[in-house]
């Protein structure tokens, strides 16, 4: 039995040839042919060529909130490192990094774009129809209600992460010779961590 039950244990190699459906799903992948969906029946690539502008917009929208707002927020909580701001802002930081993003979205969808709760914010699905002859304006407020709730969503976990990473990086330079220095020459403590600590605290970033 043992002799038996060793040999089940080796795997067994057989070649088929290249006439199998692996072999001509990935002959026709390199070919730029990705089958069709098993959904809609429609070819792969005509639906990701629809999604793709929408995805990409979704979470350059994100990345760009990020760090719009992490790269000052992180080196405002290192300059007030220890301060009751610094605690309450870190508290809320890990609280929103510990939440599901999928989780606070569907409470977001319930809560904030359904009548039948009292709540109708903003839209609950749909990319808004902008009406022939718009101004730039209604353009924007239309589009805008409907990417809040998603871009939100996609942003926060990144936005308490970089925070959190930045304001580290930003306490280890603010420990280093050269911001004595610029301190030293009468610079300011916001004007040495947005002139001189940025540029070497946000090299972990950028990497």
């Amino acid at each position: 039995q043992t002799g038996k039950n060793s040999r089940l244990l080796v795997p067994r190699i057989h070649w088929y040839g290249l006439e199998n459906q692996y072999q001509r799903w990935l002959t026709n992948v390199f070919a730029g042919d990705f089958g069709r969906s098993t959904v809609s029946q429609l070819p792969v690539m005509e639906e990701v060529r629809t999604a793709l502008p929408r995805t990409l917009l979704l979470n350059g929208l994100a990345m760009l909130v990020v760090f719009i707002v992490s790269v000052p927020l992180g080196l405002y909580l290192a300059g007030t490192a220890g301060s009751t701001t610094d605690l309450l802002v870190s508290t809320l930081l890990f609280t929103l990094y510990g939440i599901p993003s999928f989780w606070l979205a569907t409470l977001a969808v319930n809560f904030l774009t359904t009548p039948a709760y009292g709540v109708d914010l903003f839209p609950s699905m749909g990319f808004g129809h902008v009406p022939p002859g718009a101004g730039l304006w209604e353009a924007f407020g239309i589009r805008a209600s409907h990417l809040f709730l998603p871009v939100f969503c996609l942003s926060y976990p990144a936005l308490a992460y970089v925070v959190r990473h930045l304001r580290a990086s930003g306490l280890a330079e603010l420990r280093k010779a050269y911001v004595v220095t610029a301190r030293m020459k009468g610079l300011g403590k916001w004007a040495v961590l947005f002139r001189h600590v940025l540029r070497n605290a946000s090299f972990p970033l950028v990497t």
